[in-house]
């Protein structure tokens, strides 16, 4: 289920069958910002590991809903994912992802969060009252 709220604003039900939505969304903003590969994938693989986190553990089986902004500032755009599931920052495990280890010693989860940081130009995190915010910003095209 989807939830209109405004031309910046959307919110969705934080379920696995409502991922193509969310990054339907996501993709056709980021080209009207002039956003063409391999950038707009870039920034896909990026919102889809957060996307997916979020369905997967923030609301520990319940029903919740992520609510997806976006915003101009200066010459970057800027997604916020909103989500009101139990309190996580993924940059506090940003830099606990070995990726020199050998495949077999390696433990699961943590990649994602570091593409991520590595496929934005800036990434921050804060908790507000009840909800986590994740800022992803990534800077225009030339063109724009």
């Amino acid at each position: 289920m989807v939830h209109k709220q405004d031309n910046s604003k959307t919110s969705f039900q934080a379920k696995l069958p409502m991922l193509h939505m969310m990054l339907k969304y996501l993709r056709e903003k980021l080209e009207e910002f002039g956003f063409h590969d391999p950038e707009l994938t870039r920034c896909e693989i990026a919102l889809e590991e957060v996307l997916v986190n979020i369905i997967n553990h923030a609301y520990k089986g319940e029903v919740g809903d992520i609510e997806l902004s976006y915003r101009k500032e200066g010459q970057s755009i800027v997604i916020t994912i909103r989500d009101k599931g139990i309190e996580f920052n993924p940059l506090a495990y940003e830099d606990e992802y070995d990726t020199s280890a050998p495949l077999e010693s390696r433990e699961a989860g943590g990649l994602g969060i570091k593409m991520m940081k590595e496929f934005m130009d800036s990434v921050s995190y804060t908790r507000e009252a009840d909800a986590n915010i994740l800022s992803l910003e990534k800077k225009l095209p030339r063109s724009n």
